[in-house]
């Protein structure tokens, strides 16, 4: 929850969970504190040191086998070369933590963790290729129908694939929709 606004409390309260998960051989907490770090880092702007807490979490989800720890530890990667601008990078860790959540489909949090990936990997198609962009953020959409903080964002970026394809009025439409559905939802982003 802090990681986005308040990105001095997660590193302050990050690094006293980094010490304390190691001090008790704590390796899925490691873990998890790694990526968090990571990702605070991330949306402060410093990518290369984003990766490197990142990739320290993929290396321990790696030698101990923690198959969600290790997807999730890709998409964050992915999510960061998004930001980058490497978007051949976004989309191949993306799709390897898309096949990896796929052999745990039914564990807890794996359905939203599919979706967050098929929205970047959606993204990132969008200047790679209209029609793979289109299909991956048409999974979005129809997963998000009933989801009212997923859908708006959902309906945005296919909007905009829409919009690059030439589908003007339908782009218009869904953004409109987009714009309806975040401010019902407080979310004036």
């Amino acid at each position: 929850a802090y990681t986005g606004f308040y990105p001095d409390t997660v590193n302050l309260y990050g690094n006293e969970a980094l010490k304390l998960a190691e001090q008790i051989n704590f390796f899925r907490g490691k873990v998890s504190v790694l990526n968090a770090l990571g990702l605070s880092i991330e949306l402060q702007g410093d990518y290369p040191k984003s990766l490197e807490y990142v990739y320290r979490g993929l290396e321990i989800a790696e030698e101990k086998h923690y198959v969600f720890e290790t997807a999730v530890c890709y998409a964050n990667i992915g999510n960061a070369y998004w930001f980058l601008g490497d978007y051949t990078k976004t989309v191949s860790f993306e799709k390897k933590s898309q096949d990896l959540l796929k052999t745990i489909i039914n564990e807890q949090g794996v359905s939203e963790w599919i979706l967050f990936n098929n929205l970047n990997i959606g993204q990132a198609y969008l200047d790679l290729n209209l029609d793979s962009s289109y299909h991956y953020l048409s999974k979005c959409y129809d997963a998000t129908t009933h989801n009212k903080v997923w859908h708006p964002y959902a309906l945005t970026l296919l909007g905009d694939c829409l919009f690059r394809r030439g589908d003007y009025e339908t782009s218009f439409n869904y953004v409109r929709e987009s714009i309806a559905g975040a401010t019902a939802n407080g979310d004036y982003v």
